[in-house]
């Protein structure tokens, strides 16, 4: 069985949220189809990303990065461009089983427009699979945002309605594509949770720890005398909490200071070929520059996969992150985790279930001071209770739905 992943470029761009959620694919359809062939359209498939997941990359219409796309369409599609891409990844599509669109496949940051942005992409491989017959379905769907855009309810009203089978992260999402397209629309769509919480728990313990220690610098990262703490630009919005989230930041230094710890800057994403300050680390840069470089902070500047990332967080102290997945990577290792609020606040908190908002979760919010809500973790005394990881984890991995993406075509693929 041959099987396609079109991630609508969220995986190979080093956001290591994506990349548990595509290590939570790769594993489910492991488990489902244990000889299945599973190839991945990236936009840079070089590297060893592909051995990371043990899965096949290819590159897919994405230019390598938004200089190179500004004022262009897909790569194939442009006057002067050589077709040859656009046969391969036909080929690609004809010649499988199943073709799975994954990821924020909705996403906008501008206007939709034609064979531009994360949506058309979406949309452009499920043109394809029609001319191919070839069955796909819609997987880890998230829509932070309504709809409003006509362009993007189009785009979102296409894809829906040609795939076999659709699932979203969370119930926000379907109440977005719900109003935006009616409820007769959105009958095969089903929630179900984020799938970074199924990502392969085995890589995890497999984690070197010697490796870790060459990788990040610091020496004591075993002994756990240390926060760890990850911080996003809001790079995306027009009004950015990007102070405020500074300001957080360095709450929480003057924290761990006091009490004689060190922290660790660990960032979730090392994008640098997308828009300024997407790389977490260019941000983590501008917080030790207000902070003066103290001598305990440290700043984690090489690359290091998702696997390690759940690893070395497993080791902190407690965790203060305003990035989604960061916090559940450091709740996975039931670490003390402050959450600060965003502007994509639902996306950023709506996570969060009754039992981890009890009087002794391990999980707080943020929400007016950081320095506060460490020193609350801190002082509980009981054992601290969080998310039930190994059923979240079971939920995320849910089954892989393809008989009805094949009886929404007009046969199955060769």
């Amino acid at each position: 069985m041959n099987i396609l992943l079109a991630g609508s470029s969220t995986f190979g761009v080093k956001n290591l949220g994506d990349d548990a959620m595509l290590s939570c694919l790769v594993l489910t359809l492991r488990l489902q189809f244990p000889q299945a062939k599973i190839s991945i359209l990236l936009r840079h498939p070089e590297g060893d990303y592909g051995d990371l997941f043990g899965i096949r990359v290819l590159k897919n219409f994405d230019h390598d990065d938004s200089e190179s796309a500004a004022g262009r369409f897909f790569l194939g599609l442009n006057e002067g461009d050589e077709r040859r891409q656009l046969a391969d990844i036909y080929n690609e599509v004809a010649s499988a089983d199943l073709l799975i669109i994954a990821g924020n496949s909705l996403m906008a940051l501008g206007p939709p427009s034609l064979f531009r942005g994360v949506s058309s992409y979406a949309t452009l491989m499920a043109t394809l699979s029609a001319f191919a017959n070839t069955p796909y379905i819609v997987w880890g769907l998230n829509v932070v945002d309504p709809l409003e855009d006509p362009a993007l309810v189009a785009q979102a009203r296409f894809l829906i309605g040609g795939a076999g089978s659709v699932n979203v992260r969370e119930p926000a999402a379907l109440e977005h594509l719900s109003d935006a397209l009616g409820s007769a629309a959105v009958q095969k769509v089903a929630v179900g949770t984020d799938p970074a919480w199924g990502l392969d728990e085995k890589a995890v313990g497999n984690v070197d720890t010697t490796r870790l220690l060459e990788c990040t610098g610091y020496r004591g990262l075993l002994d756990g005398q240390f926060i760890s703490l990850n911080l996003r630009s809001e790079y995306w919005s027009s009004s950015p909490k990007d102070e405020y989230q500074l300001g957080q930041g360095l709450e929480a230094l003057r924290w761990a200071t006091e009490r004689g710890l060190d922290v660790l800057l660990v960032p979730n994403c090392v994008y640098g070929k997308g828009a300024k300050l997407q790389d977490d680390r260019a941000f983590h840069r501008m917080l030790l520059e207000r902070a003066g470089s103290p001598r305990n902070v440290y700043s984690i500047e090489n690359e290091l996969t998702v696997f390690e990332t759940v690893k070395l967080l497993s080791f902190s102290h407690a965790h203060v992150t305003n990035r989604r997945h960061s916090a559940f990577f450091s709740v996975m290792g039931r670490v003390p985790t402050v959450v600060l609020s965003t502007s994509l606040a639902t996306h950023n908190t709506g996570w969060f279930t009754q039992d981890a908002r009890g009087d002794h979760s391990g999980v707080l919010l943020g929400e007016t001071s950081t320095a506060e809500a460490l020193s609350t973790l801190a002082a509980r005394t009981q054992p601290l209770s969080f998310p039930n990881i190994d059923a979240l984890r079971q939920q995320a991995r849910g089954e892989i739905v393809i008989e009805a993406a094949r009886e929404n075509t007009l046969g199955t693929a060769g």
